[in-house]
């Protein structure tokens, strides 16, 4: 994780980074906007002059100039010692049913590209990118799956039930667990530009990196058989996005916090000090979640940890009524379990009993 950035007055940023605060992109009011770790953008300009700081200190893609001539509609990336980058002003991207507009609204600073992303089940994202990320986001939508390889002269005479129960005994049960704000910051956006999953990172297994047509039959298998953990909602909502319509429709098992990491720094900053903070229920990709887990079809155990302090502390007509929770209770599952921070079975009885009256399982289907 990269080192945290002291705080500067305007003029040490603006010193720093060569250019006035007030040419910093802002896309606007009409949707939150995220970076790529979905921290959201601050309408306040010194928080995202620190930000691009931040990014101006780790960039390893290089200094770059953006222009935008008055003679063409696109834009020009001009980079020493490479050729220049032309880009349209505004373009849109369709792939597996996924839909991505970017938008170039600035000549200077790091974060210049606003960037819509909808999916055809009505989740809709808006972020903010830099060149980098949005290249990468482009060359991975770029991909297309190739499977004319074949399994290989020995393989292949297999029958595909036969396939199926090799690929079964070369997927051991393990846990995957992730706190991607640890990661490279590109890795999402990467994620986002294979809507499928079908390039997902998920590598550990030889079975997967074998060849493409062996990983396009095993890929479900490994998402049904292993066990993914991630620490808040700001993880799932990429873990989910992440793995693509694939890894949606086989994920079974699934583990996290229900608290949101935007919140709790939001809350954090905002108190006098940090241990005078109080937790309250998460709103940032509350909704996200919900839509995202509402795509898990093959979902067979959900455990959940909650701040015990928080629930004892909240009472009924409160959590009950909150959209969030709601939501969870509507996602048919074969098994909740709910469970405090600390791995203990979370003792507040009355709220694990409404919690885990939701709708029942939905019935078995034929997974893909």
């Amino acid at each position: 994780m990269a080192k945290p950035i002291p705080n500067f007055t305007v003029q040490e940023i603006e010193e720093q980074l060569g250019y006035t605060v007030v040419g910093l992109y802002y896309p606007g009011d009409d949707a939150p906007y995220f970076y790529s770790d979905l921290t959201p953008v601050s309408q306040c300009a010194i928080d995202r002059a620190q930000r691009e700081l931040d990014e101006h200190v780790r960039q390893s893609l290089g200094k770059y100039e953006i222009i935008l001539p008055e003679s063409s509609p696109g834009v020009i990336v001009r980079q020493e010692g490479r050729p220049d980058l032309r880009l349209p002003h505004s373009w849109t991207t369709t792939c597996h049913r996924c839909t991505m507009t970017f938008t170039c609204g600035s000549r200077v600073g790091h974060y210049n590209f606003a960037v819509n992303v909808r999916w055809e089940f009505d989740l809709e994202l808006s972020l903010l990118l830099t060149l980098h990320e949005v290249v990468t986001m482009n060359t991975t939508a770029m991909l297309r799956l190739d499977l004319a390889c074949g399994l290989g002269p020995v393989f292949s005479r297999l029958s595909a039930e036969t396939r199926l129960q090799i690929y079964n005994l070369a997927m051991p049960r393990g846990q995957w667990r992730t706190v991607l704000v640890d990661c490279p910051k590109s890795q999402f956006p990467g994620t986002i530009g294979d809507p499928s999953g079908f390039y997902f990172p998920l590598s550990h297994l030889g079975v997967l990196t074998a060849n493409k047509q062996m990983r396009r039959e095993a890929l479900p298998l490994a998402y049904r058989s292993t066990r993914f953990q991630v620490d808040h909602l700001d993880d799932l909502v990429q873990l989910l996005i992440g793995i693509g319509d694939i890894g949606r429709a086989n994920i079974g098992s699934l583990e996290f916090d229900w608290q949101s990491r935007a919140d709790v720094e939001s809350q954090q900053t905002e108190a006098p000090t940090p241990a005078e903070s109080s937790p309250t229920l998460p709103i940032t990709h509350v909704t996200s979640c919900i839509q995202l887990l509402g795509q898990c079809h093959n979902l067979k155990s959900v455990r959940l940890h909650f701040d015990p302090d928080l629930i004892s502390r909240i009472p009924p007509k409160i959590y009950q009524a909150d959209p969030g929770l709601s939501g969870l209770r509507s996602i048919r599952i074969e098994r909740l379990e709910v469970y405090d921070l600390g791995d203990e079975p979370l003792a507040q009885r009355e709220f694990v009993g409404w919690l885990q009256e939701r709708l029942p399982p939905r019935p078995k289907t034929k997974v893909a």
